[in-house]
Parts: C-alpha cells; sequence; structure tokens
C-alpha cells in the first residue's frame, strides 16, 4: 500500500483526531516564481501536503456523485488523490482565490480525462511554509 492510499484509508476511518499529513513535494523557486507572476502569492519554498482531516472533507463534500451531479460535477474517488502532485506541478492554469483562515490560496487546475480543481492555501513562512491542499473537485 503507497503512502496515498494509507492517508486516504485513515482519513475515511471518520477518526478527525488523526493527525498525518502526506507531502506531495517540495515546490522549487522557478515554479514559485512562475505561480507569484500569474498570482501575485509569494509560496516560494513550500512544501505541497494534504492532510487526513482534509482528505475526509474532500470526501464528505465532492466523493457523492449524486451531490456532485447537481452541481455540474462527478464525485471525487481514491484513486484522484494520486494526481494532486501533477496537477499542482503541471497546471493548465492557476488564480488567485479567496483567503482560507486568513491564508492566501492558490486554486489549481488540470484537465486529465475530467478537470480537476484543487484550491490550496499557502500556510507559514519559510522554511517552514506548507501549501496545504484543502479541497478537490472535478467535472466531466
Amino acid at each position: 500500500m503507497g503512502k496515498i492510499d494509507e492517508i486516504v484509508k485513515l482519513s475515511l476511518e471518520d477518526n478527525l483526531s488523526i493527525d498525518k499529513d502526506l507531502s506531495f513535494g517540495y515546490l522549487h523557486n522557478y515554479k514559485a516564481q512562475e505561480i507569484s507572476a500569474k498570482t501575485s502569492i509569494d509560496c516560494k519554498g513550500s512544501d505541497i501536503v494534504i492532510t487526513a482531516y482534509d482528505i475526509a472533507h474532500i470526501f464528505k463534500r465532492h466523493g457523492n456523485n449524486v451531490e456532485e451531479k447537481k452541481r455540474g460535477q462527478i464525485g471525487v474517488v481514491k484513486d484522484d488523490f494520486s494526481l494532486i502532485k501533477n496537477i499542482v506541478f503541471n497546471y493548465d492554469s492557476v488564480d488567485k482565490g479567496n483567503p482560507i483562515r486568513n491564508a492566501k490560496s492558490l486554486v489549481f487546475k488540470k484537465r486529465i480525462k475530467h478537470e480537476y480543481t484543487i484550491i490550496a492555501a499557502i500556510e507559514g513562512k519559510v522554511p517552514n511554509r506548507k501549501m496545504v491542499v484543502k479541497t478537490m473537485f472535478k467535472k466531466p
């Protein structure tokens, strides 16, 4: 079982006291500068992470096909989490998002069979800055 599978499994156990996260990698200077030029958000030095709590949120809010269909979307499934690194590092578009609990946020979009959207909050300061994936959804 891979690390993404482990944290998804933990998040689905419905134990919100789980304090686990998974890193997808470090955002290097050239990519941070590219994002900053498009959004005016400084994300230099960010480690890209997702927490078990945020995975649980994504499944609760965006994992039900019936509810997502009402929004013109498709339910997120376990395999979608393995695409996060690709979406962030190889996005089709990136925009400034609305603040999340006083943190600046970024909205990444990428078409990989479906159109994926990831919203991530920029938390902390260098050298402990994190780009935390807060939610993810997909459209046909």
